[in-house]
Formats: structure tokens, C-alpha cells, sequence
């Protein structure tokens, strides 16, 4: 049995609301990020809430976001955010200084979108002399992505090869696991887990289906085990998969592989030895891996519920820090065995 304490809520930074809290992550040495998602920004608190600082804003720059979906934090305290609507992933120091993007324009057809586009601008330029001004106000956020683009890349020409390529491919990337030196990725809506090398820089394999035997339904959040086993929340088909270490799916636990709602996990993580702990919607459980079971289940008022994470604080006591997305907050519970 497991004793709930809460502890600390945030919802806010520097004044502002949280507006729709996406994901959360703990550092190493107990400090908190919050993932702001319609406010665009990173927030950095300490360990009993007080806040540090934050960073990010709308836009698809480098240190800018739209949209981003999950956070995540690795061994070195370097921060991972899922920039959902630009199609990328972001990393940064615990500071907030930008290191390094991967990531493209959309799914492979979408590439066609940016010329397309173009063509309907000079269209529209040239048999509507009189309103030109209105039209390119209307798409000032698009020419302004596509200045800052020809700039990354250092022409147009460059550019538009960059486009046309399917390098760098990512749609809607979601959430992060990592092994040794390994990234974990999941693609919501490409139905794939990509494997990342962040030293490389490139995607090195792809799980799911065509490139796999997997039929994942909008995978989320992903998370290891202590024995290396690979759990991915695969939310629309309402079950937990599980992959061992040679990535070989060995059965689907939670509510089974079904299209029978049973549960509707997204966050996951293991809290100790066999014990799972997965989020989804307005309800926590904790899975006995061992012994196939639920055996405890939690529910306080949440709205949404969009990843976890917890640290441990000492024998059988850790903290959990939850996204209660639609209440836009982040909770953080103690928890006693």
C-alpha cells in the first residue's frame, strides 16, 4: 500500500498562470522543470518551489517553441523538449542556453506545403495589387520562418535541397527515454519510436510499423526499466507495451492490446524494482510487473494528466511530480511505502 502526501503545487512563474502544463522533470539534484506549453516557456524551480528562472517563447527560432508537448531530462542535466508544432526536438542546458535542434519541416509530404504556399503568395501578389499589404500581413509568421530558414542554412538554394531531402525527418515527436547513449523518441502520429543519436546527430533505427512487426496507435511517453526493458505508453490502444533489451516486443500489459478502453496511459516510469507508475487522464495506478496486477490507484481532481516524473528522498519515500494539464499546474506528492 502507498501513502499520499501532497506536498507542493505550481501554477505559476514570475506572476503568470500556467497555461496548459505538458510535462515536468526532475534534475538530478531535486530541482524542477515545468513545461508552460501555450506560454511557450521552460520553468525552472528549486526543490521547495521557488522559482529560478525560465526561458523560451513563441516561434520557431532555435531557442522558441510552438506548442511543445513533453520534457525531459537526462544524466547530465541537459533538458529535452518535444517542439510539437515545429517538428523537432530542443536541447538545453539546465540554464537555459540552446545546444542543439533536430528536426524538419513536418512528414514528407508536408515539404511540398512550403512551395505550394510560395506560389499562392506570388499569385495573390500579383492579381491583388491593392490588397498585397493585408496578404503579406496575413502571412508575416510564415515569411518571417522562411527568412530565418534560407539565413540557418545560408541560401535559398541550400534550403530548398534541405526540403526536398527526407533527412532530419520528425512529425509531432512526443515523448523521451534514454539508454546509455541512446535517445528513445516517440512519433505520435507516425505510429514509430525513433532511436537518436544525440552525438551523431541522426536516427539510427525506427520501431513500429512498416519498419517493424509493431502497430503502435499514437504512441506517447516511453520510459526503462532497471533491467533495460523498454515500456511505451501506446495511449490509443489503451495498453503498455513492453520490449526487452533486444527490442523485441514481449506482451502488452495495462488493459491489454485492445480497442476496448480500459485505461489511458501516457506517463510512465518505474519507481523501483517491478513497480510501474502510469498516469493518463484522471487516474495514477501502480502496476506490479512481476505479478501482473494492479495494485494500488489514485485519483485527486486531475484534468488530463500529461507525464510524470519522480526522485527519490530517502527508504521507501520518493517524490512524485505530476502535469495535471487541464488544471495547469504541476503536483508534486510524497509518497510512503
Amino acid at each position: 500500500m502507498y501513502k499520499f502526501q501532497k506536498k507542493l503545487e505550481l501554477n505559476k512563474f514570475q506572476g503568470v498562470k500556467f497555461n496548459m502544463v505538458n510535462g515536468v522533470a526532475y534534475f538530478s539534484n531535486g530541482d524542477i522543470a515545468v513545461l508552460d506549453a501555450l506560454n511557450s516557456r521552460v520553468c525552472i524551480f528549486d526543490k521547495e518551489g521557488k522559482e529560478i528562472h525560465n526561458f523560451g517563447k513563441k516561434g520557431f527560432r532555435d531557442n522558441e517553441f510552438h506548442n511543445p508537448v513533453s520534457i525531459a531530462i537526462n544524466s547530465n542535466n541537459e533538458i529535452y523538449v518535444a517542439d510539437w508544432m515545429n517538428h523537432a526536438i530542443k536541447i538545453f542546458t539546465k540554464k537555459g542556453k540552446f545546444i542543439f535542434s533536430y528536426g524538419k519541416y513536418g512528414k514528407p509530404k508536408e515539404k511540398f506545403k512550403i512551395f505550394n504556399r510560395l506560389k499562392k503568395i506570388r499569385s495573390c501578389m500579383i492579381s491583388n495589387k491593392n490588397s498585397k499589404f493585408r496578404f503579406i500581413n496575413k502571412n508575416i509568421n510564415f515569411l518571417k520562418y522562411l527568412l530565418y530558414q534560407i539565413k540557418k542554412h545560408k541560401g535559398i538554394i541550400s534550403f530548398f535541397r534541405y526540403i526536398q531531402s527526407n533527412k532530419d525527418i520528425f512529425y509531432k515527436p512526443d515523448g523521451f527515454a534514454f539508454k546509455d547513449n541512446e535517445v528513445f523518441i516517440s512519433q505520435h502520429f507516425q505510429n514509430t519510436i525513433c532511436i537518436f543519436d544525440p552525438k551523431e546527430k541522426k536516427i539510427r533505427k525506427k520501431i513500429g510499423n512498416p519498419y517493424t512487426d509493431t502497430k503502435f496507435n499514437k504512441p506517447s511517453n516511453l520510459c526503462f526499466d532497471r533491467k533495460k526493458n523498454l515500456y511505451v505508453s501506446d495511449s490509443f490502444n489503451y495498453c503498455v507495451r513492453v520490449f526487452d533489451q533486444n527490442l523485441i516486443e514481449n506482451e502488452s500489459i495495462i488493459g491489454k492490446y485492445s480497442l476496448k478502453k480500459y485505461f489511458f496511459p501516457f506517463g510512465i516510469k518505474e519507481i523501483e524494482q517491478d513497480i510501474l507508475v502510469i498516469c493518463g487522464m484522471e487516474l495514477i495506478q501502480f502496476y506490479n510487473v512481476k505479478n501482473s496486477e494492479v495494485i494500488y490507484s489514485f485519483q485527486d481532481g486531475f484534468n488530463q494528466l500529461h507525464g510524470l516524473d519522480y526522485i527519490s528522498i530517502g527508504n521507501k519515500k520518493f517524490n512524485l511530480l505530476l502535469a495535471d494539464r487541464l488544471n495547469h499546474r504541476a503536483i508534486i506528492y510524497q509518497i510512503e511505502k
